[in-house]
């Protein structure tokens, strides 16, 4: 029987972990990073043990960041960096946040161990669609010694 509130068959299922973390990276892409949030949440409540939630935690924290929530983005990030110490989105969003919170020499130290990994950028469609965010990253980013 089709859902009266969701004729279309649309609904994301409430339990459908990867469904809401994947909504919470479309809706960050998407340059809405407060609804992000949730979803990102969502997802994680939900799969507590994923072993991706490095993935989803370095996006969240950036979420964060971008909602102004620094000091939660910072935790999240140390979230993800527990799972995956060597994970470079995760040590751009942590340099980012210290930056921003002017804990420098913690920005510094993560900056030089982001320089030392060859990773693909997963944030590289969001700076496309936000040039505003990438650009604010990028100074935050100088400002804890990433060179040009």
């Amino acid at each position: 029987m089709p859902n009266k509130d969701d004729p279309g068959g649309r609904a994301l299922s409430p339990s459908f972990a990867l469904g809401h973390s994947a909504l919470g990276f479309a809706r960050f892409n998407a340059g809405k990073a407060v609804e992000a949030i949730g979803a990102y949440e969502h997802g994680l409540r939900l799969s507590p043990f994923d072993p991706q939630n490095f993935v989803w935690l370095a996006s969240l924290a950036l979420a964060q960041y971008f909602s102004g929530s620094r000091d939660a983005a910072l935790q999240t990030a140390m979230r993800a960096l527990n799972i995956r110490p060597d994970g470079v989105p995760t040590l751009e969003t942590l340099a980012i946040c210290c930056a921003a919170l002017e804990r420098l020499d913690e920005a510094r130290a993560f900056v030089a161990q982001m320089r030392q990994e060859k990773p693909p950028d997963i944030f590289a469609q969001m700076k496309v669609h936000r040039p505003e965010w990438a650009a604010e990253m990028t100074s935050m980013l100088r400002k804890a010694g990433l060179p040009e």
